[in-house]
């Protein structure tokens, strides 16, 4: 964690180091290792926060997490940027959680 947050500074100017976080954050995700997956996406998003991919990923942890909002706030983000992604989500059992949440009914609709 302390490591992520030394490179902020270099990862800034290397917009192509996003998708690299994003990458770390899903192998820690694999591994049930979700703080530091939620941090590898959130170093994404500091870089390029609109990466559809980070935020998807970051929405998942959330899910896990029992944030519903702040895993609805970044879907609906992700789907703004990809509005093919709104098919994804709504099949996707990762948001299982969420099926019965008005927001997220509005989202996937």
């Amino acid at each position: 964690m302390q490591a992520i947050q030394s490179n902020a500074k270099v990862n800034k100017k290397r917009p192509d180091l996003a998708v690299l976080w994003n990458n770390k954050g899903a192998e820690f995700f694999k591994n049930n290792r979700f703080e530091e997956a939620k941090a590898a996406f959130n170093q994404a998003k500091v870089i390029k926060p609109d990466l559809v991919p980070a935020l998807y990923n970051l929405a998942n942890v959330y899910v896990i997490e029992g944030k519903r909002k702040e895993a609805i706030f970044l879907l609906q983000k992700a789907i703004e940027n990809d509005p093919n992604l709104k098919d994804t989500v709504k099949k996707s059992s990762c948001f299982d959680k969420l099926r019965n949440d008005q927001d997220f009914k509005k989202l996937t609709n």
